[in-house]
């Protein structure tokens, strides 16, 4: 019987050695794929504490044959430890031991890994973004990438539904790609997106859908994220930060929704040289979209010559904005038809009178608006843009349909795509030396000593009651005007 399960191992991460236990194993059991130890391990309370150094490769071993290589993600205590494994059928009348033992690299053979991972077909090109936009959403089934904590952000319910065989998601395959004309890249777990991101001090920015792409991305490295930590963002009016790639990389979130407060975001630490916009489902007129997007501009300028004067190699993303899907209740699965998709977004006699003044058939015609604009700047800024729309247009299936959301979405789902396409393009950017260059920065900054960002319920709400008093003061103001 083929299974996969996840469980957390608690690690201890003082420790100068590694330790080698025991692990009991006694259950007939086949399987193969990203997996956790959960499914190895018989009785439960043959699990122990694991203690090791720090170390991002460990190999799982009998006394007979290694059976395969497990990518260890030291990042805290208690974060589970993903493997990729397959296991042959055992005698469920003898146990079986394994021990975890480290396994090191050479400096040659650690370039190499980067090099083989910057370019896995080297008779490929990477895939341009006109071709990552010609595609579609193709099936997978398996155990999902990662289950959300949050039960509400769920689609499917219980957790143990993401665990199975059956469980199906879905991936998205540029045409090219599939033709093997292009190479696009695939998530194949923290360790390998570690290699590009390690030392990278990413900032997304904008409203409640950049915050699903950070949540996405730190849930897709093995992280527990606090959902309340983008409202204490908004309300402190500061950026929350986490620690990615154990600790030597660092990813942050300002919850700006029409980024009217940029370079407050752009100055805190630590400062970022891989920045992530986008802004548009809090919809204003065209004059008033444009004349922020230049004010952006300039101070995305003023950031980019602090990046030039400090050395660093920064990146600058836009990300388009995607319309929520009427009536998404009706969708199961993606619809690869972009003509389809957009008569849908576009037909008024589907909205009501709460989701018409959204404007999402207003989305992509502003879209262009600001891809317009960024190109007259593109020698200063050199901004990549990540179309979502053009993907995830197609993909009216897995929105918080459950709550009468048709623009949010559940996790894991349509928004990982944004961080595939993250590595996409850094991964043919950052080399070794600039990842040492980067470090070398981090280190002589203190970054790597700032630590992660604590919720704070009693800060969060009492600015919160603030800001509601002050809006309610305005209120009033305002209708005593009229008056």
């Amino acid at each position: 019987m083929n299974r996969r399960a996840c469980i957390l191992l608690s690690v201890c991460l003082s420790s100068v050695m590694v330790v080698q236990l025991w692990l009991g194993f006694a259950t007939k059991y086949s399987g193969t794929g990203t997996s956790v130890i959960k499914s190895l391990l018989r009785p439960l309370n043959e699990i122990k504490t694991l203690a090791m150094e720090d170390t991002a490769h460990l190999e799982i071993t009998t006394r007979s044959s290694v059976l395969d290589v497990v990518a260890y993600d030291n990042w805290t205590a208690s974060h589970k430890i993903t493997s990729s494994m397959q296991m042959t059928p055992q005698d469920s009348t003898q146990a079986s031991k394994f021990s975890l033992m480290p396994i090191t690299k050479t400096k040659a053979e650690e370039k190499k890994s980067l090099a083989t991972w910057q370019h896995t077909h080297q008779n490929r090109p990477f895939c341009s973004v006109p071709q990552i936009r010609d595609g579609q959403w193709v099936p997978v089934h398996g155990p999902a990438s990662y289950i959300t904590q949050t039960s509400h952000l769920r689609c499917y319910g219980e957790p143990d539904v993401y665990q199975t065989m059956n469980f199906t998601s879905y991936v998205w395959q540029p045409h090219n790609a599939h033709r093997k004309k292009c190479e696009w890249t695939a998530w194949q777990g923290p360790r390998n997106a570690c290699q590009v991101l390690e030392h990278s001090n990413i900032l997304i920015a904008g409203d409640s859908l950049s915050w699903e792409h950070f949540s996405s991305l730190l849930q897709l490295l093995g992280h527990h994220v606090h959902q309340n930590l983008q409202h204490q963002s908004r309300e402190l009016r500061t950026n929350v930060m986490d620690l990615l790639c154990n600790g030597r990389s660092r990813i942050s979130y300002r919850r700006d929704d029409k980024l009217t407060n940029l370079s407050a975001a752009l100055d805190e630490e630590p400062f970022p040289n891989v920045v992530i916009l986008n802004r548009g489902a809090h919809y204003v007129g065209d004059d008033e979209l444009m004349q922020g997007i230049r004010e952006n501009i300039r101070e995305l300028k003023v950031w980019k010559r602090q990046c030039n004067a400090m050395g660093m190699s920064c990146q600058l993303f836009w990300r388009t904005s995607v319309p929520g899907h009427p009536e998404c209740h009706k969708f199961e699965a993606p619809v690869n038809d972009l003509q389809r998709m957009e008569a849908h977004i576009s037909n008024l006699s589907l909205y009501n009178n709460h989701t018409l003044k959204y404007h999402w058939y207003d989305y992509q015609h502003q879209n262009q608006l600001v891809i317009e604009e960024f190109a007259k700047h593109n020698a200063t800024l050199e901004v990549h843009i990540m179309d979502a729309y053009a993907l995830n247009v197609l993909r009216p299936d897995d929105h918080r349909s459950h709550q009468g959301d048709c623009l949010h979405n559940c996790y894991p789902g349509k928004m990982d795509v944004y961080n595939v396409w993250l590595l996409h393009v850094l991964r043919q950017l950052f080399d070794l030396e600039s990842i040492k260059k980067q470090s070398s920065i981090a280190a002589s900054q203190g970054w790597h000593r700032l630590p992660a960002t604590v919720y704070n319920p009693d800060a969060t709400d009492a600015a919160r009651l603030v800001r509601l008093s002050r809006r309610g003061h305005n209120s009033d103001s305002k209708q005593q005007k009229q008056h």
